[in-house]
Formats: C-alpha cells, sequence, structure tokens
C-alpha cells in the first residue's frame, strides 16, 4: 500500500476499512515518493513561468509515477510471485466478487494488470471468465492504479518501461502520468495486457490521490462500467479505428514532449 511518510492518518484509515480483507502480516506499508523533493522539479527546461502554480500538481503525477515503480521494485526485490499494488485512498466497493477471486487468479492470462478498479466506463475487450459473483475481462486499457493485481513476470517486463528519478520529467511529458501509460502503451512497450474483474472490488475515495494532487476522479462503483464486448457492430467498428486511435497516442506523445521541452510544462489536465 503506497502511503506518503507525512500521512500516518491515512494508513491508519487504511488498515480500518481494508486492512481487515488480508490475512495478517500480508499488508506491507511502502512510503510513497514526493515529486517536489525531485532533481529537475521547477527548473527549466520542464518549468516555466508559463507552468506556474500548476508545478505541483507535475510533481504530483511524477511522484505517483516512481512511487509505482518502487512498488514493483518491491514485488521483484522480495521475491514475491503475485502482489496487490494499491494507493492509501482506496474503499471498497462491492465484496460480493470476493470469494471468486482465487478462480480469477487462475484465469488471467500472463503477463497482465488485473485491475480491481478503474476510471472507465464500459471497456471494450473479451470476457474470459463468468464466474458466480462475477467476470474476467480482457480490455483495451483503463484508467486507474489505484488497485491492481500483477504476477513477478508481470513486474519485470514492465520495469524497463517506467520511469527513475534521472528521466522522470521526460518520461511524463511523453507519456503524462502512469494510468495513461499504463492504459494506452503497456501492451505496445512491454507485451503486458490488461484485465479487469467485474464488479470492482475498490473504488477510491472523493477526496482524490494526496500523491498526485491532479487527480479527483471517482472510479467506476460496482453498478457501472461493466465491459462490452467486442464481439458486435460497434465492436468491429471499434477494432477498424483502433489504429487511427494509436497514432492520435503517438501524435500527443510527441506534442506534450516538444511543447514541455519548449516551454514548459502547462500543468497537468485529464
Amino acid at each position: 500500500m503506497i502511503n506518503l511518510k507525512s500521512r500516518p492518518d491515512r494508513w491508519e484509515i487504511f488498515q480500518k476499512r481494508v486492512g481487515s480483507m488480508f490475512p495478517p502480516g500480508k499488508v506491507h506499508r511502502l512510503e510513497a515518493v514526493v515529486g517536489k523533493e525531485l532533481p529537475g522539479y521547477g527548473k527549466l527546461p520542464w518549468f516555466s513561468e508559463q507552468t506556474g502554480e500548476r508545478a505541483s500538481s507535475w510533481a504530483g503525477v511524477a511522484g505517483c509515477a516512481l512511487s509505482h515503480r518502487k512498488a514493483i521494485e518491491s514485488v521483484l526485490e522480495n521475491g514475491w510471485q503475485r502482489v496487490l499494488i494499491c494507493e492509501d485512498d482506496i474503499e471498497p466497493a462491492s465484496t460480493d466478487i470476493l470469494p471468486d477471486i482465487p478462480e480469477l487468479f487462475r484465469a488471467v492470462p500472463e503477463p497482465s494488470y488485473l485491475y480491481l478498479g478503474y476510471h472507465m466506463r464500459d471497456p471494450r475487450g473479451r470476457l474470459l471468465r463468468r464466474t458466480a459473483h462475477g467476470e474476467l475481462w480482457k480490455v483495451e486499457g483503463v484508467l486507474a492504479c489505484h488497485s491492481y493485481v500483477v504476477s513477478a513476470e508481470t513486474c519485470r517486463r514492465l520495469l524497463p518501461h517506467l520511469p527513475d528519478s534521472d528521466n522522470i520529467w521526460e518520461w511524463v511529458a511523453r507519456n503524462r502520468a502512469i494510468d495513461n501509460f499504463c492504459r494506452d502503451r503497456m501492451y505496445g512497450k512491454a507485451g503486458v495486457s490488461s484485465c479487469v474483474a467485474w464488479p470492482v472490488l475498490f473504488r477510491q475515495q472523493t477526496l482524490g490521490s494526496d500523491i498526485d494532487t491532479s487527480r479527483r476522479v471517482r472510479s467506476t462503483d460496482s453498478k457501472t462500467g461493466h465491459p462490452r464486448s467486442l464481439r458486435s457492430l460497434s465492436g468491429i467498428l471499434h477494432l477498424i479505428t483502433r489504429p487511427w486511435r494509436r497514432l492520435k497516442v503517438r501524435m500527443n506523445s510527441w506534442h506534450t514532449h516538444r511543447r514541455a521541452l519548449r516551454n514548459g510544462f502547462p500543468g497537468y489536465k485529464r
């Protein structure tokens, strides 16, 4: 569980709200990275007068990305085989699916992210498993890194493509945020697929992330965001337009990086 050193209160709330769902000794607190303390913060070329007070939002985005890298490194360092990585602002959305989680784990193709909560209504994908209380879908990608399950192999695949403190600002200029990278580029770069469990098990509290201060989006709750099959007329049209959407992602990446390098970050917007 990713938590800022300055917010022990949120660690305590997490333990009360979510900690009881896990066996004793299985929950580990990981100290989050503070973006404002990173080398290069507030300096040219990435930060300019134009960036202004929005600099703190970009610092939050950077700190969030590095915090998730730190969590993935921790998985490999400890020799863990499957880990739930989450942020300290999650809360249960629906526990109906909880008894089926082991069955869903067995059906997840490797390497994959298994999202237990996400910020997208009706993602497109393919149904992999239907259980007594829920479903497992392989989807094109969703937004959210507040609660996801990864294997050691997934972590090994991802690590070379995640930022470190030396290249964090350039990485953010190209990818915007860890959520966007996982949705738009994770499969193409690292070969890691996206799977979602529905109904979602966790959602983010309305108060938003305390690490990435730019994010204030509430995640999909248990009654919305049901994935839609690609095996339909609209799904076929969606597949036909996929190359255009991928091109748009690449063009946006090039444009935002070029703009940030010339004029500094303009500020973070979803």
